[in-house]
């Protein structure tokens, strides 16, 4: 990682907003023997929050990069302030210098060696930023302090620092004489991403007094977006599982899923009581009369999911395989496995309350069904590995005039996409609108590890969902096709 250091261009102690640029754009810097030029819009966030620190003291955050603006001069960074002495602090040095650089860790994702031995960076992700006292870059120079040049009184409203994103940029005044050296101040590169069990084996360490230990959990939370929640691993971990855990969830696919929100024991979601019920004037002259709106709402309590378990760290230690990994995976197979289970479950059950209205002996009939009682049509066939089988033996591989049905769970039928989950009874079907059945989740999961004393770690896996279905939108189809009845449709 490459730490470069550049000027603060604009404290504003009443909006709470500090702006610099964070790259500056067509001017060579040599960092770590080597020399570098940033391309226009070659710097980007790596991670969806970015904090602002002081002195790259990760116990220090004292704001939040609101966004970043690609210049001329560069890519200019504004920042939210946190409330509180940290961020009082922060607001003060700012303004009056003595904090009035900033340094900014960024890995070079895409680079070209031109002629002159430079690296033309096309492509750079942010990691931190820090508030420092010594800027690098000369060409930086203090644009101005908003607060100390804003008039006494303003008939204008500020813009809020959230839509400051498409403000353009001051122009630079003259140069001043006390110009700063133009120097590169480069930091020592951290040291490469521990994996999985070693960072959790060295953050007991590091509990213990291991500074060796500590090293190793600065590196990573230096390199991944850290966390105030004690225990909770690193997002970087977060996606280290995910992508190792198998995605077994056709349900889940196949519907709307949603992001829940971050606070909150429940969603509250609106549902139309009474709709708009118009009518036809008798002329041009006459007034309709029409009803009014009345918009209910459905409380949809958040379940959690957990799993804990604990292992010595001589286990962690001395298995031949990434242990905290591949159980931590595996926890995450059998989240998806429930939460499959309980969503096979609420559509069986809507289908099942509706009565007659709900149920069909025949695809052709369920599909009509959906359309009379939700007004939409179907778009998906969720069915058992039994009723999936029954349309693999009637359709074969081949494509008929009524759909398709492959070994590979792929295909369609009647217009509908087939999805096969273990979930579902195994000789019946769901004709559903996907649109109407809905999961909300946590995102990301949270994957835990907790020193328990005695050398024992334990680890563990949270989650937060809630699912949400319309019971209109569902047909049970509780007989399967025969090899028979599919060949005689599709000779047609």
């Amino acid at each position: 990682m490459l730490r470069f250091e550049i000027d603060v261009t604009a404290a504003d102690t009443e909006s709470r907003v500090i702006e610099g640029i964070a790259v500056p754009y067509g001017e060579a810097a040599s960092l770590g023997g080597e020399n570098y030029r940033f391309e226009k819009g070659s710097l980007r966030a790596a991670r969806p929050r970015t904090p602002l620190l002081l002195g790259h003291d990760m116990a220090k955050p004292v704001g939040i990069l609101a966004g970043i603006t690609d210049t001329d001069q560069g890519a200019i960074a504004r920042f939210k302030i946190d409330d509180g002495p940290d961020g009082d602090l922060a607001l003060i040095q700012a303004q009056s210098g003595s904090r009035g650089g900033l340094s900014i860790g960024a890995t070079i994702v895409a680079a070209e060696l031109d002629d002159a031995g430079v690296n033309i960076v096309s492509e750079a992700s942010l990691f931190e930023i820090s508030l420092v006292s010594v800027p690098a870059f000369a060409s930086a120079d203090v644009l101005s302090v908003a607060a100390e040049a804003a008039p006494e009184s303003t008939n204008e409203p500020e813009t809020p620092a959230e839509e400051e994103n498409t403000m353009e940029p001051t122009e630079a005044p003259e140069p001043v004489a006390a110009e700063l050296p133009a120097e590169i101040v480069v930091k020592a590169e951290h040291a490469p991403m521990p994996t999985l069990d070693e960072y959790v084996i060295a953050t007991l360490r590091m509990q213990q007094g291991d500074q060796d230990a500590a090293t190793v959990v600065r590196a990573a939370l230096s390199n991944s977006a850290t966390t105030d929640v004690p225990g909770v691993l690193p997002p970087a971990y977060v996606n280290e599982i995910l992508h190792t855990a198998i995605d077994s969830r056709p349900i889940a696919n196949a519907i709307r899923r949603r992001a829940l929100p971050p606070v909150g024991t429940s969603v509250i979601r609106p549902t139309l009581t009474t709709g708009p019920d118009g009518a036809t004037a008798a002329n041009l002259d006459a007034i309709a009369t029409s009803n009014k709106v009345v918009i209910g709402q459905d409380t949809m309590d958040i379940d959690r999911w957990d799993w804990a378990g604990a292992a010595s760290v001589a286990v962690i230690e001395r298995s031949g395989i990434d242990y905290v990994s591949f159980v931590l995976s595996q926890a995450l197979v059998n989240m998806h496995a429930d939460l499959e289970d309980k969503l096979a479950g609420m559509i069986s059950g809507m289908a099942t309350a509706g009565g007659s209205t709900h149920t069909a002996t025949t695809i052709g009939s369920a599909i009509g069904k959906v359309y009379t009682n939700l007004g939409q049509p179907a778009d998906t066939l969720l069915c058992g590995p039994e009723f999936y089988g029954a349309l693999l033996d009637a359709r074969g591989t081949a494509t008929f005039s009524d759909g398709s049905a492959s070994a590979d769970l792929g295909g369609n039928v009647y217009g509908l996409k087939l999805v096969c989950s273990p979930f579902v009874t195994a000789a019946k079907a769901y004709a559903i609108a996907s649109g109407q059945v809905e999961l909300w989740e946590s995102n990301p999961v949270r994957l835990t590890a907790n020193a328990i004393g005695a050398m024992q770690i334990e680890f563990g896996v949270v989650s937060f969902y809630t699912e949400w279905m319309n019971a209109d939108s569902v047909c049970e189809v509780s007989v399967a096709p025969t090899a028979t009845a599919a060949k005689s449709t599709s000779s047609k």
